[in-house]
Parts: structure tokens; C-alpha cells; sequence
């Protein structure tokens, strides 16, 4: 698949670096942990303030490890979370997928929704495969098999790292990695690539990491973070493709950039959803509530072109305040003009995007 930015200078080959990697704890260790004044205040906790219940406990144990929206970081419960990088890109990348997580909804076309009906088949039927490569990288088994999907719709013959055929020189980036003949091998290369292994240890993965911020952060990084660094407008339809956070806009080759494209591959957030391998709640929003609600956080803009659930919402708004402009989602030429009409009536600035301050000024009527 296109490679949208890649880090400068060579990559090295061979696997991953010996990289001490957080390992999930038993009940024992946890117990032990709270009782212990000293490790907690090692782990940014205060003793006694309730952020050790879930935080030192991590992985597998049933507490909240992503991030809520609007918390800096920290989990439902409060406690910081264990996969949260400690600063950086990688630390601002997980925060804004942190911010995105909650009230996503689905944005599935019916041949998405049948093809991610043939993902979980195909993740079932060879489900010891994917196990088999994230107990040697650290990688949930559910991710490496999205991003198998993405790569390669999930084709066993090719690489992981961009969907070229075992058994030659690869073509598309990365392209300077030895030749592999076997799936397993060249998967666990591509995901303990240097760069790779770096972000893998700075959210402290394991194959058991349910936390969503963290599985997004690792995919966009895997991808590479053009959308991040060039198109911040735009989420990386690699990790939100069948979601309302992804509209338009993509790299249809590697490196260059197409605003009006809209990619139709699933996302790796749906996939790993779907499969029950993250802490997601996605949902089918039909009225547009949950995209609304993400358009008032300020985590999703509408504006011409957007056709997501949450214009039906805007535009039932927009209707109760004696701005009529249709029901069927679509953010077009009709809408967009009601919505300068709106702004002029508010004495604003005519732009015709809805903005978390617009939409809240829409919301008071």
C-alpha cells in the first residue's frame, strides 16, 4: 500500500532490537503493586488518591485503559494511562486518536459491510497464524490482521510490510528489506522494523493491549504520518476508513496527495472492532446524535463534501431554527448555502463550515 511519509535515513535489517517491553501482571503483582508506596509514586501515582485502581493493573485486568476525551491522557477512572508515550509526536498522536475514540460511529458503505464480514472470516479461519506473529512482536493479533487486510486484503502470499509478493525484491516502500519466502517471518520483520519496535515500545504494547489511542497511534505510525504531519484536516483513513472520523482525502501513491480522493478500504479501527479487540464502542448513528456530539467536542468539522451522520443532524437543527435544508446527510452545495444563511443571520463570518463554536451557537438556536 501507498506509503503516505517515511522516516529519513536507512533502515537497518534483521528483527526487532532487545526492547524491554511491559508484560500484562498477574493479580498477585497487582495486589503487591498497591501495596507498595513506592512503585506507585514510580508510576506518576499518588498513593491513596484512586488512580491506582485500573492504572498500575494494566492490561487483562478489566480496567479502563483508554484515554476519555478531553482528559489529557488519563482513563475513565482517572489513572493515567499505561500506554500514554511520555512526549513527542508519538504523545500528541495518541492524545488527538484519545480524542477520537469516543461516540465513533460508523460511516460503512454495503460493500464495506459485507467485505468486513469476509475480514472476521478470514481473521477466524487463521487466527493461529495472526496469534502465532503477535506472540513474538507484541502486536495484538487483531492488528496485525487489519493491517494485513489493509496491506494485502489479506493475502498470505505477500508482505506485510506493503502488500508486495513473498519471494522477490518489494517494490513499494519500504522496499530495502531482505527477501522473505515465508508470511510469519516476513510479518514479524515488518512489525519489529527499528521504527516500528521504537513506537511499539513507547506505547508499551503486548499482545494483550486493548487500549484504542494506542492500537490507532501504532497504526498510523505503521502507515506513516503524512495525514499527521501534512493533511491535519484530514484522519488517516488507514486507521478511521468506514468510520464518520475519515471524510475525504488520501495518498493514492506513495507520497502524493489527493484531497478529493476518498479511499474504500476499511479502517483498522472498524476491523479491530469487529473482531472485539479493543476497548470500542462503535455504533450506527442514524440520527446523527453521536456525530453531533463529536462535532460540539471538536473532534469532527462539517463542511462541504462531508456525508456522515452527523449532517442529519445538523441539518434537523438547522431546520428547528427555521433553516430548512433537507435530510439526507449529504453536505452539499444546499447546505452549505443555509449555513452561510444561518451565520448571516448571527451576524458571523459566512464560511459554511460548522465548527464546535458554530455548532454550539446552532445548538442554542
Amino acid at each position: 500500500m501507498p506509503r503516505n511519509f517515511r522516516p529519513s535515513g536507512p533502515r537497518p535489517s534483521g528483527h526487532r532490537p532487545n526492547i524491554p517491553i511491559a508484560r500484562p501482571i498477574d493479580e498477585a503483582t497487582y495486589q503487591d503493586i498497591l501495596g507498595n508506596d513506592e512503585v506507585l509514586a514510580q508510576l506518576g501515582i499518588r498513593p491513596g488518591s484512586g488512580q491506582d485502581q485500573g492504572a498500575a493493573q494494566g492490561q487483562g485486568s478489566g480496567a479502563t485503559q483508554g484515554p476519555a476525551a478531553g482528559t489529557g491522557g488519563a482513563g475513565a477512572t482517572g489513572a493515567p494511562s499505561l500506554h500514554r508515550p511520555e512526549g513527542g509526536v508519538p504523545r500528541t498522536v495518541y492524545d488527538e486518536h484519545a480524542a477520537l475514540a469516543p461516540n465513533l460511529s460508523y460511516n460503512l458503505t454495503k460493500d464495506q459491510k459485507a467485505e468486513l464480514e469476509q475480514f472476521a472470516a478470514n481473521y477466524e479461519t487463521n487466527k493461529a497464524r495472526y496469534d502465532a506473529v503477535a506472540k513474538k512482536t507484541g502486536i495484538p493479533s487483531t492488528l496485525v490482521a487489519a493491517i494485513h487486510w489493509r496491506e494485502s486484503t489479506g493475502d498470505f502470499t505477500t508482505y506485510l510490510h506493503q502488500g508486495d509478493p513473498l519471494g522477490k525484491q518489494a517494490v513499494n516502500e519500504p522496499n530495502d528489506i531482505p527477501i522473505f519466502y515465508e508470511w510469519e517471518e516476513a510479518a514479524v520483520h515488518a512489525l519489529t522494523m527499528p521504527d516500528k519496535a521504537a513506537i511499539s515500545e513507547e506505547l508499551s504494547m503486548t499482545e494483550n493491549t486493548r487500549d484504542p489511542a494506542a492500537i490507532a497511534t501504532f497504526a498510523e505510525h505503521y502507515n506513516g504520518l503524512g495525514y499527521h504531519k501534512y493533511h491535519s484536516e484530514t484522519e488517516s483513513p488507514y486507521v478511521y476508513g468506514g468510520t464518520d472520523a475519515y471524510q475525504r482525502g488520501k495518498y493514492v501513491s506513495d507520497g502524493k496527495w489527493s484531497a478529493t480522493h476518498k479511499d474504500q478500504q476499511l479502517g483498522v479501527m472498524v476491523m479491530v472492532e469487529r473482531l472485539g479487540g479493543a476497548d470500542l464502542d462503535i455504533q450506527e448513528d442514524t440520527d446523527g446524535s453521536r456525530g453531533w456530539a463529536r462535532v460540539l467536542a471538536g473532534t469532527l468539522t462539517l463542511k462541504r463534501g462531508s456525508k456522515v451522520p452527523a449532517v442529519k443532524a445538523l441539518q434537523r437543527k438547522l431546520g428547528e431554527a427555521g433553516f430548512p435544508c433537507g435530510d439526507d446527510g449529504d453536505f452539499g452545495p444546499t447546505v452549505q448555502k443555509t449555513v452561510q444563511q444561518f451565520q448571516k443571520s448571527k451576524k458571523l463570518k459566512q464560511t459554511g463550515v460548522v465548527t464546535k463554536e458554530l455548532a454550539a451557537v446552532i445548538d442554542a438556536g
